[in-house]
């Protein structure tokens, strides 16, 4: 009931303010302005049958390019970050019209969302993501453009974009409906709803058929013309998914400029409430160790680990992230590549030998992803589809759109030539990382 409260809450905000219409700003002389336009910007008056719609926005797949697969950092521009203003609205923003809200439901509530920033437009700006955290309430993603703020709702969790490219997919759906809304931030700094592409089940009286029908902008549409028309929108090689923010208090000292700073007491910090959370759930510091994974562009990365498990932790530009607890597993094995601060998490499953690989990294106080994977064809009943030799017939694909198996090959060995390390419990018969104490930890960290 709590959670249905809050989306109604968060619903009623988009549209009292929908529309991207001016209103006076609550927190300064700036005019914010709301929700994405939910007009498509290229409705089809052809066949509904046999044309295939086009794109509104092409990407240059040719020349652009990812640090690693899509990770770009603002320093890499010119003139990113020299005008802060942006700060202080999207401080306004939480404080005054949404964390307000929430408090409403408990004081607790705020502690549940997550918080980062990630670059869609082509501009000095960030744009900032506030996740809830789970499905039916989504995520806000706000953008600031000539000091005007807008924002928008995403339908469920799952979104795409690729860095300064001005495309971000909101990819997502549940119990056979699937869609991927596109967005663009237009030149006045609003939301633009581009496309509207939705697939679905198809059943007839004896229930599931196996097949799926396509639509683009109310255009039928193929399998094969429903994929080109996303790939032409981002390619998949460079898509970057966002995982997951940094806490309220996190973000919050950073928008205000009260946040560590350094990396050295950023992680300090980390330590200390580790060490006390630890003390409240009966734990006890000697079961962590910690290791400093050194980056070639950026801060360190503080890696904590226990005998079951492990997490990092990222500092940039004043913004730390904790990242999300991961469990050491049999059918999977990670991989930390310290020069570009990737984490890789690579899944055998099943004994048709099916492959995931995730790549993970933190910036801006977002961990965001991209992965590859090997997949089992199935049939309507859920079984694997066989050749004429009865092996199984696998579909390759590179961030949720099929590849040839070449394709896959080539992305899944990506950073091969990397120098890599195997992630294992700092207790192993073998480590591959040395592990310090915490008070080593903090000796390092000049304390």
């Amino acid at each position: 009931m709590k959670h249905k409260r809050i989306t109604a809450l968060l619903l009623g905000m988009v549209l009292a303010l929908s529309g991207c219409t001016d209103a006076r700003d609550a927190y300064g002389e700036e005019t914010v302005a709301s929700t994405a336009s939910t007009e498509s910007s290229s409705s089809q008056e052809a066949s509904k049958e046999t044309s295939e719609p086009s794109t509104e926005v092409q990407n240059s797949t040719e020349t652009a390019s990812s640090e690693p697969d899509g990770m770009v950092s603002a320093g890499s521009r010119e003139d990113m970050g020299l005008d802060n203003t942006w700060m202080k609205l999207y401080a306004g923003f939480i404080e005054e019209e949404f964390a307000e809200a929430l408090d409403a439901e408990g004081p607790d509530s705020v502690n549940g969302w997550s918080f980062g920033l990630i670059y869609v437009n082509d501009d000095a700006t960030p744009e900032l993501v506030i996740s809830s955290g789970y499905e039916a309430a989504g995520n806000i993603i706000c953008t600031v453009v000539n000091n005007s703020l807008d924002f928008m709702n995403t339908s469920r969790l799952c979104f795409y974009y690729s860095p300064f490219m001005n495309v971000l997919v909101n990819s997502d759906g549940n119990m056979g409906y699937y869609y991927d809304d596109v967005y663009q931030i237009t030149e006045d700094g609003c939301f633009k709803q581009l496309h509207h592409g939705e697939n679905a089940d198809i059943y007839d009286d004896n229930g599931y058929t196996g097949e799926r029908e396509y639509a683009w902008d109310d255009t039928k549409v193929t399998k094969d013309q429903y994929q080109r028309l996303l790939d032409n929108l981002i390619n998949p090689s460079l898509r970057v998914y966002w995982g997951q923010g940094c806490s309220y208090d996190e973000m919050m000292n950073y928008l205000h400029g009260t946040g560590p700073k350094s990396y050295m007491e950023a992680y300090k910090q980390v330590l200390e409430n580790l060490s006390l959370k630890a003390a409240l759930s009966g734990r006890v510091p000697e079961e962590y160790r910690f290791a400093l994974i050194d980056q070639e562009n950026g801060d360190p990365m503080l890696l904590c680990v226990c005998e079951n498990d492990f997490f990092f932790c990222g500092f940039t530009d004043g913004l730390l992230q904790v990242g999300p607890k991961w469990w050491y597993s049999d059918s999977e094995f990670v991989l930390v590549y310290p020069r570009i601060g990737v984490v890789q998490n690579n899944t055998i499953m099943g004994e048709n030998g099916e492959a995931y690989i995730t790549n993970y990294w933190m910036t801006y106080g977002s961990g965001v992803y991209s992965y590859v994977s090997k997949e089992v064809q199935r049939d309507k009943d859920w079984q694997p589809v066989l050749d004429a030799n009865g092996d199984p017939v696998f579909v390759y694909k590179t961030n949720g759109s099929e590849v040839s198996k070449e394709k896959y090959q080539m992305n899944a060995e990506t950073y091969d030539e990397e120098f890599k390390q195997q992630l294992v419990p700092w207790n192993a018969e073998t480590t591959y990382i040395d592990y310090y104490t915490m008070q080593e930890m903090l000796k390092m960290l000049g304390y």
